[in-house]
C-alpha cells in the first residue's frame, strides 16, 4: 500500500465501547485502510477481543458525565498534539464533543447519525427532550453526516434544512464473514439436543422494552413442540430474561451470551430462521436500519419480522421475511404471530430472493461510496496536503 495514503490523519470518536459496536467497527475499518486513523472510545466491557488493526485508546470514569468530559477533554488534546485532518464522531456524545473541538481549533468533522433522535407528529420518540436539544444544537456545525437509510437522511434534511449533499447514507451492512466453528466442543444443534426434524428460531440482539420481544415470547406456546428459540443477548440480562419466559416452552427456549461475527455466522448456518422485531413506537424504531437484515440474508436465512417499511419493501421485492401485519403486531395477537412463522417456514427456498437481495446491498460497494464522501470532504479541507496521483494509491481508485 502506497505511502501516500496515509498523509490524511482521523481521530474517531466513539461514545460506547468498540468492542461490540459493530457499526463504528466498519466504519473505522475502511477509514484505516487510506488514512492514519486513531479512534478514542470508552472501556464498558472487561471482556477481551481481537485487538484492532489501529490504535485505540480506552477511557475509563465513573458514570456517563465524567466519561464524556474525558472523551472531551483527551479528545481535544489528541487534536492539539496529533493535529487530524478529520474528526469522526460516531454518535451524539460524539457529536457534542466534535462541535466544541471544532469551535476551538477549527478541526471539521463527520457525524454519524447512527440514532432518529426526531420526534413523531404526535410529538413521540425512543428518545427524550435532551437528545433532540443537543443534536439541534450541533448538527449544523457538522462538515458531512451520515445516516443509516435514505428515510432517515430525507427527515434529518427536512427537519434541520440541511442540503441534499451534507447527508449522506451508510447502510448496517456488514462485510461478508465466513463462519466460524462453534465455540462450543459440538455443533449449536446437538448442544441443545435438536433432532433433524427440529427447527432452531435465533433472535440476536437487545431485549429493551422497544423491541417487543414478549410478543414473540408469548407466541411460542402457539407454536408446534419441534420449534427451538435460541436467544443471543447481554449476559447480564439472562436472568431478568428468563424469568419472562412462558414456563409451558422453557425447554423450547434457550439463552446465549453475544457471540463474535464468525461464531454467529457459524450459528446462522445451523438455523432454520431468524426474527428482527422492533416496536412501532417513535420514528428511531418506525424507520428501523438493523444490522440483522444483512447478516440473516448474507447466511440466506428467511425472517420473521415486525411491520416497518423496511420489512414491507423486503418482503415485496424479495420475500426473504414473512412481515407481521400490523394490526396483529399492534394488538399482540400471539395465535396469530406464530402462524406468521410457520408460513414463513412452510416457504420454500426458490421463492426467496436473497441473490438479488445480497448483489444490491453489499458491503464492498457500500464501503466504496463511503470512502469517496470521506475523501471528497478531506480533499476540501486539505488540498495542498492531497495525495499524489499514482496508480498505487487507493484514492485513485475511488
Amino acid at each position: 500500500m502506497a505511502p501516500s495514503i496515509h498523509k490524511f490523519s482521523i481521530l474517531g470518536l466513539l461514545a460506547a465501547d468498540i468492542t461490540f459496536d459493530s457499526r463504528a467497527k466498519r466504519a473505522f475499518s475502511a477509514i484505516n485502510e487510506v488514512c492514519h486513523l486513531e479512534v478514542l472510545c470508552y472501556e464498558l466491557s472487561l471482556e477481551t477481543s481481537n485487538p484492532m488493526p489501529y490504535p485505540v485508546h480506552k477511557i475509563t470514569a465513573d458514570g456517563p458525565i465524567f466519561r464524556f468530559i474525558k472523551l472531551l477533554v483527551q479528545g481535544h488534546i489528541k487534536v492539539r498534539g496529533v493535529r487530524p485532518n478529520l474528526v469522526y464522531a460516531e454518535g451524539l456524545l460524539p457529536l457534542v464533543a466534535a462541535r466544541i473541538i471544532k469551535l476551538v481549533s477549527g478541526t471539521k468533522f463527520v457525524y454519524d447519525a447512527r440514532e432518529l433522535y426526531l420526534a413523531d407528529e404526535a410529538g413521540k420518540s425512543t428518545y427524550s427532550l435532551l437528545h433532540r436539544v443537543l443534536e439541534k444544537l450541533c448538527i449544523s456545525s457538522a462538515d458531512l453526516i451520515f445516516s443509516p437509510n435514505e428515510e432517515r437522511a430525507a427527515m434529518m434534511r427536512r427537519h434541520y434544512k440541511l442540503p441534499l449533499p451534507a447527508v449522506q447514507v451508510l447502510k448496517n451492512i456488514p462485510p461478508e464473514i465466513k463462519a466460524s466453528t462453534s465455540p462450543l466442543e459440538k455443533s449449536w444443534r446437538d448442544h441443545f439436543s435438536l433432532s433433524k426434524t427440529d427447527r432452531l428460531i435465533v433472535y440476536q440482539g437487545a431485549i429493551g422494552k422497544l423491541r417487543g420481544l414478549d410478543k414473540i415470547l408469548d407466541s411460542i406456546p402457539y407454536t408446534p413442540d419441534q420449534f427451538h428459540f435460541l436467544f443471543i443477548i447481554p449476559k447480564a440480562s439472562h436472568e431478568k430474561f428468563k424469568a419472562t419466559i412462558p414456563a409451558s416452552v422453557a425447554k423450547r427456549v434457550h439463552v446465549y451470551p453475544y457471540l463474535t461475527p464468525e461464531q454467529l455466522r457459524g450459528l446462522l448456518s445451523e438455523s432454520d430462521a431468524g426474527i428482527v422485531v422492533y416496536n412501532l413506537t417513535g420514528l428511531n424504531n418506525k424507520f428501523c436500519a438493523p444490522n440483522k437484515l444483512y447478516e440473516y440474508s448474507q447466511m440466506k436465512l428467511p425472517m420473521l419480522t415486525s411491520p416497518q417499511p423496511l420489512f414491507l419493501y423486503v418482503q415485496r421485492q424479495y420475500r426473504t421475511c414473512e412481515v407481521i401485519d400490523e394490526s396483529t403486531w399492534e394488538k399482540g395477537d400471539h395465535k396469530k404471530i406464530a402462524e406468521h412463522l410457520l408460513n414463513l417456514l412452510n416457504r420454500s427456498s426458490d421463492q426467496m430472493n436473497f441473490k438479488d437481495f445480497n448483489q444490491d446491498n453489499n458491503w464492498p460497494d457500500q464501503k466504496q461510496q463511503f470512502l469517496k464522501n470521506i475523501h471528497a470532504l478531506l480533499s476540501i479541507s486539505k488540498k495542498s496536503q492531497r495525495p499524489k496521483a499514482s496508480s498505487n494509491t487507493q484514492w485513485e481508485r475511488l
